[in-house]
């Protein structure tokens, strides 16, 4: 009689509460297992006279193998939980930099732009004073050599006449 084996993916619940079991009945899992399988066969054999076929029997646990849940769900479950709360994370951490970083920072920066603007505007008015002086300095000198053409003009009249 050759051996084969089955292999059953439970999740962890489940996997927990059948091992409670099988502790509670003082037995492995697979000692479990097996005599399941003993119990079935033996009401087959008696509700129909006749043993199995045991390749119909490993259909039926195949079948049930691939009904009962698979781990890599709950990992995926556990893992997009994981990347849930490594989301949540990093939403905090930006919103910390945000408020300890990013926010001060803008605010000096207007700060700063604010005194930028104030100084052109200075500047644009000191311009402009300097540019009033500058007219008024032509027009003294022009008002200033026109006295002096006509002091001059009086002082030749003076003398020549």
């Amino acid at each position: 009689m050759t051996t084969k084996f089955i292999k059953i993916r439970l999740n962890e619940t489940t996997r927990e509460e059948f091992q409670k079991k099988a502790k509670a009945e003082g037995v492995t899992m697979t000692q479990l297992i097996q005599g399941w399988i003993k119990d079935y066969l033996e009401e087959e054999t008696g509700s129909t006279g006749t043993t199995s076929d045991d390749s119909e029997l490993w259909q039926r646990l195949e079948a049930l193998e691939q009904k009962i849940e698979t781990p890599t769900t709950t990992v995926n479950q556990e893992t997009e939980q994981k990347l849930q709360q490594y989301i949540q994370y990093v939403d905090q951490r930006i919103d910390t930099l945000e408020n300890v970083v990013i926010t001060p920072i803008k605010k000096d920066l207007d700060g700063v732009k604010n005194s930028w603007k104030a100084l052109f505007n200075q500047i644009r008015e000191l311009e402009g004073k300097v540019n009033q002086f500058r007219s008024e300095l032509e027009k003294f000198h022009t008002q200033t050599k026109q006295s002096f053409a006509r002091i001059t003009q009086y002082i030749n009249q003076k003398f020549q006449g």
